[in-house]
């Protein structure tokens, strides 16, 4: 498993553009698995700040990225609580 620090939209896209190049998909392929355009894909991986919350989540849990908040301090790893990615983004869906 790769740990990544974002701190900022910029180091979220970049993050999933790393791992979409590969998985071996361009961002067309992406944006069908996602259920968005590709211009969405695009403007993602560029950092653009007000992409939706839940639509980044479904990208991440498409491409198998791993979504953990860590508190900056030091925990056993049996201590730490890993978020499930589908109940987030089905929470998301339904506040539609």
């Amino acid at each position: 498993m790769i740990t990544l620090k974002i701190k900022n939209a910029r180091d979220l896209g970049l993050a999933i553009k790393e791992r979409r190049i590969a998985a071996g998909l361009d961002q067309g392929a992406l944006a069908v698995k996602i259920g968005v355009s590709r211009l969405w894909v695009n403007e993602i991986e560029k950092g653009k700040p007000r992409a939706a919350v839940g639509l980044v989540l479904k990208a991440l849990n498409v491409l198998d990225i791993a979504f953990q908040i860590d508190d900056g301090e030091a925990h056993s790893s049996d201590a730490i609580d890993m978020i499930d990615l589908d109940a987030v983004v089905d929470s998301a869906k339904e506040e539609r």
